[in-house]
């Protein structure tokens, strides 16, 4: 059965940052097998948008 919010509910549990979601995209393994990265491949896919924002997050940790 599909779950959700489990890796979330683990940081909270162990005290970590959450730092986002990353939704299951298919795409992401064709690129890789093409050797095409998959943010200049789907700029505009809804995964490219969470990764860059995971992304920010972890720079905003880093930074402060």
């Amino acid at each position: 059965p599909k779950t959700s919010g489990g890796a979330e509910a683990m940081a909270k549990e162990l005290g970590l940052c959450f730092l986002g979601r990353i939704p299951l995209d298919p795409l992401i393994a064709r690129s890789c097998d093409e050797g095409r990265p998959y943010f200049v491949a789907h700029p505009d896919s809804e995964a490219t948008k969470q990764f860059l924002k995971l992304f920010d997050g972890i720079l905003e940790k880093l930074t402060a």
